[in-house]
């Protein structure tokens, strides 16, 4: 299985739809928390391939839910919970 790499759209890599209101910098922390879950083997995914966790990111606890399809990581949707 091959984790995302970045931010970025491509055939190798997967593609993560990014908030318009997200900072590059806080998009590549979360993708830098799911991607060594991933590879730790700690991402939780269940028969769908489908994910809800959360992450400690800046000092924040951020929930990520998202996809792994054929073997790469999706990130779907992130959210600091109230």
């Amino acid at each position: 299985m091959t984790p995302i790499g970045g931010t970025t759209s491509s055939a190798s890599r997967g593609t993560i739809s990014t908030c318009l209101f997200v900072s590059t910098a806080a998009g590549d922390a979360i993708v830098g928390a799911v991607n060594a879950a991933f590879e730790r083997g700690d991402l939780i995914v269940d028969a769908n391939g489908l994910y809800v966790q959360v992450f400690e990111v800046g000092g924040n606890s951020v929930t990520v839910s998202g996809r792994v399809i054929d073997g790469a990581v999706r990130i779907g949707t992130a959210w600091i919970p109230p």
